[in-house]
């Protein structure tokens, strides 16, 4: 038993449309994904650059107060005549971690300006 043309081409037809629903389907399966892993880059970036922001200004924080109450750490080291060198010690550490910090949170702008760029997508928006 043959089947008549017309009857094959509407087969045809609704297959070739299934097809084109199936990736349809796909594609936006794979859009989300991208879409899910483009917003986890950027919120780990933000989050790098508030944590680095947060340390670095709690350090000059310390920094300041280190200095602030200098005088007082001084006074006694100077008429022992000992070098106040914890003093110097504990101001160095301080302001080296702070310094990290910040450009911790510098790198971490760079490359959220970097993922944010409008031709981000064109070259691929990985830092």
């Amino acid at each position: 038993m043959t089947t008549p043309p017309g009857h094959v081409a509407s087969h045809e037809a609704v297959a070739a449309s299934l097809r084109v629903v199936e990736s349809a389907i796909e594609l936006a399966r794979a859009e989300a994904k991208l879409a899910g892993l483009r917003a986890r880059t950027l919120a780990t970036h933000a989050l790098t650059l508030v944590l680095g922001g947060i340390v670095a200004m709690t350090f000059v924080a310390l920094s300041l107060v280190i200095l602030t109450i200098a005088p007082l750490l001084l006074a006694p080291h100077a008429a022992l005549g000992r070098t106040p060198w914890p003093l110097a010690l504990s101001l160095a550490l301080s302001l080296a971690i702070a310094g990290a910090g910040a450009k911790t949170a510098h790198r971490a702008m760079n490359a959220l300006k970097a993922e944010t760029a409008p031709d981000a997508g064109r070259r691929g928006g990985t830092s």
